[in-house]
């Protein structure tokens, strides 16, 4: 099957409310879509699963509730399965292709008569799905966060449900309860600070007990090579995402500067390094 990706391009742009937010990337082959198996994951016409990377579909908060009895998850489901039933998809990769269990990891853009789109990005734009990524696979996510904000903002699918608000950095008791989950968090950076190359981003004047952000050093260089400076967000309100982990108290490792948003006075945010300022005024004038 042959396809024209300007097209795909062309379409995305008029159904997704910003057409800025198109991703591309090096495209891939064009598939059908067999089946689908849950908000986020697909069955193609060559017996392969494809999970939709980059918009994390909701699953459910506790181990008592199955997805299916979950209505955001089962929404979620719904959604999709509206979307790719009798349709084929073209896909485009990022850096890792398949995960260890052979799942393939994809950009989707549905390809139909009726108009084509980008798949992650009406998932997350309608309220279905959260913006998330991996070291190796985040080349859509600023996009994507973008889209989720707009979502957000309008309280649309799972923002209208408690259990996916964004959460207070300022309160680390309650985000020890949400370990090993996806969240969002938000609030002012009381400290910063380089550890034998670590930098740590504390959330409260005691880093023993207070939300923080640790960044390897690594993956800190990839916020130097992006002119990020990631001390001078100390004084500055952010919005972190990533899997919430216990160092002795809440902690979110960010290895990629999309996991980091700046957040204006008037609540408007945007991924560090993302603007139209100069290079290394990205983290220094946010919040001014």
């Amino acid at each position: 099957m042959t396809v024209n990706r300007r097209v795909v391009v062309a379409c995305t742009a008029l159904v997704l409310a910003n057409p800025t937010a198109a991703c591309t990337l090096p495209e891939g082959p064009a598939r059908a879509v067999v089946s689908v198996i849950d908000g986020d994951t697909l069955v193609l016409d060559d017996q392969s699963k494809l999970r939709l990377v980059g918009a994390l579909a909701p699953t459910s908060p506790t181990a008592e509730t199955a997805a299916a009895d979950w209505p955001p998850a089962a929404a979620a489901k719904a959604a999709l399965e509206q979307y790719v039933g009798g349709q084929s998809v073209l896909l485009e990769y990022d850096q890792r292709k398949t995960d260890r269990y052979g799942t393939q990891l994809a950009q989707a853009f549905v390809v139909s008569a009726d108009g084509s789109y980008w798949l992650q990005g009406r998932m997350v734009e309608e309220g279905l799905a959260r913006a998330y990524s991996f070291p190796d696979n985040h080349g859509c996510a600023a996009e994507l966060v973008e889209l989720e904000a707009a979502a957000r903002a309008l309280g649309r699918g799972l923002w209208a449900n408690a259990a996916y608000a964004v959460r207070d950095a300022g309160k680390p008791r309650e985000l020890m309860r949400y370990l090993g989950s996806f969240q969002v968090v938000e609030g002012v950076v009381a400290n910063t600070n380089n550890a034998k190359g670590r930098v740590y981003i504390d959330f409260g004047p005691d880093w023993h007990s207070d939300f923080s952000v640790a960044v390897d050093p690594k993956d800190r260089q990839k916020f130097e090579k992006a002119k990020i400076d990631l001390m001078a967000l100390k004084g500055k309100r952010v919005r972190v995402r990533g899997w919430i982990e216990s160092s002795g108290h809440a902690e979110i490792r960010v290895t990629h500067p999309e996991q980091i948003e700046l957040v204006a006075g008037d609540g408007s945010a945007r991924v560090v390094g993302v603007s139209n300022d100069a290079p290394g005024e990205a983290a220094a004038d946010a919040g001014n």
